[in-house]
Protein backbone atom coordinates (compact mmCIF):
# COMPACT_ATOMS: atom_id res chain seq x y z
CA UNK A 1 0.00 0.00 0.00
CA UNK A 2 2.85 2.40 0.86
CA UNK A 3 4.48 1.73 -2.52
CA UNK A 4 1.25 2.49 -4.39
CA UNK A 5 0.78 5.73 -2.41
CA UNK A 6 4.38 6.83 -3.05
CA UNK A 7 4.02 6.08 -6.77
CA UNK A 8 0.77 8.04 -6.97
CA UNK A 9 2.32 10.99 -5.12
CA UNK A 10 5.37 11.01 -7.41
CA UNK A 11 3.10 10.90 -10.48
CA UNK A 12 0.98 13.78 -9.16
CA UNK A 13 4.06 15.90 -8.46
CA UNK A 14 5.47 15.19 -11.92
CA UNK A 15 2.20 16.23 -13.57
CA UNK A 16 2.05 19.41 -11.48
CA UNK A 17 5.62 20.30 -12.42
CA UNK A 18 4.94 19.66 -16.11
CA UNK A 19 1.74 21.74 -16.03
CA UNK A 20 3.42 24.66 -14.24
CA UNK A 21 6.32 24.81 -16.69
CA UNK A 22 4.03 24.93 -19.69
CA UNK A 23 6.80 24.73 -22.28
CA UNK A 24 9.11 22.17 -23.74
CA UNK A 25 12.87 22.36 -23.89
CA UNK A 26 14.57 22.16 -27.25
CA UNK A 27 17.93 20.50 -27.60
CA UNK A 28 18.81 22.66 -30.58
CA UNK A 29 20.12 26.20 -30.29
CA UNK A 30 17.52 28.80 -31.29
CA UNK A 31 18.39 31.18 -34.06
CA UNK A 32 18.72 34.87 -33.32
CA UNK A 33 15.25 35.49 -34.72
CA UNK A 34 13.60 32.92 -32.43
CA UNK A 35 15.54 33.71 -29.25
CA UNK A 36 13.41 35.20 -26.47
CA UNK A 37 13.52 38.98 -26.11
CA UNK A 38 14.91 38.68 -22.57
CA UNK A 39 18.17 37.21 -23.84
CA UNK A 40 18.84 40.41 -25.75
CA UNK A 41 18.47 42.55 -22.61
CA UNK A 42 21.51 44.61 -21.68
CA UNK A 43 22.81 44.80 -18.12
CA UNK A 44 24.23 47.97 -16.66
CA UNK A 45 25.87 48.90 -13.40
CA UNK A 46 23.86 51.39 -11.39
CA UNK A 47 25.64 54.41 -10.02
CA UNK A 48 24.15 54.08 -6.53
CA UNK A 49 25.50 51.33 -4.31
CA UNK A 50 22.95 49.09 -2.62
CA UNK A 51 25.22 48.70 0.39
CA UNK A 52 28.62 50.05 1.27
CA UNK A 53 31.46 48.73 3.34
CA UNK A 54 34.57 50.41 4.61
CA UNK A 55 37.82 48.47 4.26
CA UNK A 56 40.92 49.05 6.35
CA UNK A 57 44.38 47.64 6.93
CA UNK A 58 44.82 45.82 10.23
CA UNK A 59 47.97 46.10 12.36
CA UNK A 60 48.82 44.80 15.81
CA UNK A 61 47.63 47.07 18.64
CA UNK A 62 51.22 47.80 19.64
CA UNK A 63 52.07 48.93 16.08
CA UNK A 64 50.32 52.31 16.28
CA UNK A 65 53.42 54.05 14.87
CA UNK A 66 53.35 51.77 11.82
CA UNK A 67 49.64 52.45 11.42
CA UNK A 68 50.31 56.21 11.54
CA UNK A 69 53.14 55.96 9.00
CA UNK A 70 50.95 53.96 6.60
CA UNK A 71 48.08 56.42 7.08
CA UNK A 72 50.37 59.40 6.45
CA UNK A 73 51.74 57.75 3.31
CA UNK A 74 48.24 56.96 2.03
CA UNK A 75 47.29 60.60 2.61
CA UNK A 76 50.39 61.64 0.65
CA UNK A 77 49.39 59.27 -2.16
CA UNK A 78 45.87 60.75 -2.14
CA UNK A 79 47.32 64.26 -2.37
CA UNK A 80 49.81 63.51 -5.16
CA UNK A 81 47.22 61.61 -7.21
CA UNK A 82 48.94 58.22 -7.18
CA UNK A 83 46.14 56.62 -5.16
CA UNK A 84 43.52 57.95 -7.57
CA UNK A 85 45.53 56.58 -10.50
CA UNK A 86 45.60 53.06 -9.02
CA UNK A 87 41.88 53.26 -8.19
CA UNK A 88 41.13 54.48 -11.72
CA UNK A 89 43.07 51.58 -13.22
CA UNK A 90 40.99 49.08 -11.26
CA UNK A 91 37.57 50.74 -10.96
CA UNK A 92 37.45 53.44 -13.63
CA UNK A 93 37.42 56.24 -11.03
CA UNK A 94 38.80 57.14 -7.62
CA UNK A 95 36.64 55.30 -5.11
CA UNK A 96 39.02 55.78 -2.18
CA UNK A 97 37.91 57.70 0.91
CA UNK A 98 41.34 58.59 2.28
CA UNK A 99 41.39 62.28 3.30
CA UNK A 100 43.93 64.67 1.84
CA UNK A 101 44.95 65.88 5.31
CA UNK A 102 45.70 64.22 8.65
CA UNK A 103 44.76 67.27 10.73
CA UNK A 104 41.56 65.70 12.11
CA UNK A 105 42.97 62.26 12.84
CA UNK A 106 43.70 61.28 16.44
CA UNK A 107 46.44 58.68 16.83
CA UNK A 108 47.06 56.48 19.81
CA UNK A 109 50.50 57.12 21.28
CA UNK A 110 52.98 54.37 20.50
CA UNK A 111 55.64 53.22 22.96
CA UNK A 112 58.36 52.79 20.33
CA UNK A 113 58.52 53.95 16.75
CA UNK A 114 60.64 51.35 14.95
CA UNK A 115 59.49 52.30 11.45
CA UNK A 116 62.90 53.78 10.60
CA UNK A 117 64.45 50.35 11.11
CA UNK A 118 61.92 48.57 8.88
CA UNK A 119 63.04 47.30 5.47
CA UNK A 120 60.22 44.85 4.70
CA UNK A 121 56.44 44.79 5.03
CA UNK A 122 54.86 41.32 5.17
CA UNK A 123 51.31 41.67 3.93
CA UNK A 124 48.84 38.92 4.86
CA UNK A 125 45.98 38.36 2.46
CA UNK A 126 43.37 35.95 1.21
CA UNK A 127 44.70 35.43 -2.32
CA UNK A 128 41.23 34.62 -3.66
CA UNK A 129 39.36 37.89 -3.14
CA UNK A 130 39.21 39.78 -6.44
CA UNK A 131 39.60 42.62 -7.17
CA UNK A 132 41.31 43.43 -3.85
CA UNK A 133 43.87 40.62 -3.89
CA UNK A 134 43.84 37.36 -5.83
CA UNK A 135 45.96 34.92 -7.81
CA UNK A 136 45.76 35.47 -11.57
CA UNK A 137 45.99 32.84 -14.31
CA UNK A 138 49.77 33.16 -14.34
CA UNK A 139 50.01 32.38 -10.61
CA UNK A 140 50.82 36.00 -9.66
CA UNK A 141 49.12 37.69 -6.71
CA UNK A 142 47.52 40.86 -8.05
CA UNK A 143 44.75 43.26 -7.10
CA UNK A 144 43.86 46.78 -6.08
CA UNK A 145 45.15 46.43 -2.51
CA UNK A 146 48.32 44.77 -3.80
CA UNK A 147 49.01 47.67 -6.18
CA UNK A 148 48.41 50.24 -3.43
CA UNK A 149 50.73 48.31 -1.09
CA UNK A 150 53.44 48.13 -3.78
CA UNK A 151 53.23 51.89 -4.37
CA UNK A 152 53.27 52.61 -0.62
CA UNK A 153 56.31 50.39 -0.04
CA UNK A 154 58.11 51.99 -2.98
CA UNK A 155 57.57 55.41 -1.36
CA UNK A 156 58.93 54.18 1.96
CA UNK A 157 61.82 52.20 0.49
CA UNK A 158 60.49 48.90 1.81
CA UNK A 159 60.38 45.48 0.20
CA UNK A 160 56.83 44.10 -0.01
CA UNK A 161 56.30 40.43 0.75
CA UNK A 162 52.87 39.00 -0.05
CA UNK A 163 51.88 36.21 2.33
CA UNK A 164 48.69 34.26 1.53
CA UNK A 165 47.00 33.21 4.76
CA UNK A 166 43.95 31.31 5.96
CA UNK A 167 41.50 34.20 6.25
CA UNK A 168 39.76 32.59 9.21
CA UNK A 169 43.07 32.65 11.12
CA UNK A 170 44.09 36.21 10.13
CA UNK A 171 44.14 37.60 13.69
CA UNK A 172 46.30 34.69 14.86
CA UNK A 173 48.70 35.21 11.91
CA UNK A 174 48.95 38.91 12.78
CA UNK A 175 49.37 38.52 16.54
CA UNK A 176 51.95 35.74 16.16
CA UNK A 177 54.14 38.02 14.03
CA UNK A 178 53.91 35.89 10.88
CA UNK A 179 52.61 38.97 9.05
CA UNK A 180 52.90 42.72 9.69
CA UNK A 181 49.44 43.62 8.51
CA UNK A 182 46.16 42.28 7.12
CA UNK A 183 45.56 44.14 3.88
CA UNK A 184 42.93 42.60 1.66
CA UNK A 185 39.52 44.21 1.64
CA UNK A 186 39.06 43.74 5.39
CA UNK A 187 35.74 45.21 6.47
CA UNK A 188 35.84 47.65 9.39
CA UNK A 189 33.83 46.32 12.35
CA UNK A 190 33.63 47.30 16.00
CA UNK A 191 35.24 43.98 16.96
CA UNK A 192 38.21 44.56 14.65
CA UNK A 193 38.62 48.13 15.86
CA UNK A 194 38.86 46.75 19.40
CA UNK A 195 41.28 43.95 18.47
CA UNK A 196 43.61 45.77 16.06
CA UNK A 197 45.11 49.10 15.14
CA UNK A 198 43.22 49.93 11.94
CA UNK A 199 44.27 52.27 9.17
CA UNK A 200 42.03 54.95 7.76
CA UNK A 201 39.14 53.36 5.88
Amino acid sequence: MKKIFALALALAMSLALFASCGETVSTTSPSASTAPAESAAKWRVISESLASEEYAIGFRKEDAALTKLVNDTLIEMKTDGSLAKISGDWFGKDITTIPSSSSDINYVADSADTSAERTTLILGLDASFPPMGYTDEGGNIVGFDVDVAKALCAKLGWELKLQPIDWDAKEMELNSGNIDCIWNGMTVTDERQAAMSLSLP
